[in-house]
């Protein structure tokens, strides 16, 4: 059995990505709306983000097709492979069926989730 690739992500004050001893960050003049995408996709888990989900919630309802979608994903892609290299940027966000998730293959270690989970046991503790 393969052992996954973890990769390291940081969305507290800014948003950086970490894999394999490089890294990425949104404050390298990066367009905002595409690390947001990055982020609700990341953060979507395994159930993914729907092409639609994104749309609306980027585009907020104005008349645009998925092709403004594509456009932002090649540029995300475009973005990603520019630190960590080509084949990171092809296999790391995968579509399938119009929703996009993290290749399985890739472990993400977040400290959103990490923080969520710390909150979810704090709760859990006091209610006991």
């Amino acid at each position: 059995m393969e052992k996954k690739q973890v990769v390291s992500v940081r969305m507290f004050q800014s948003m950086e990505l970490e894999w394999d001893g490089h890294s990425i960050k949104n404050v390298d003049n990066r367009s905002q709306k595409l690390w947001l995408i990055l982020a609700y996709i990341i953060l979507s888990g395994q159930n993914g983000a729907s092409q639609d989900g994104i749309l609306s919630t980027f585009w907020d309802g104005s008349e645009t097709g998925p092709g403004v979608l594509k456009t932002a994903l090649h540029r995300i892609r475009t973005m990603l492979a520019e630190s960590f290299g080509e084949t990171f940027a092809k296999d790391f966000i995968c579509c399938q069926k119009k929703t996009y998730t993290i290749n399985e293959s890739y472990t993400i270690v977040c400290d959103a989730e990490e923080f969520e989970n710390y909150v979810r046991l704090a709760r859990q503790s006091q209610n006991l």
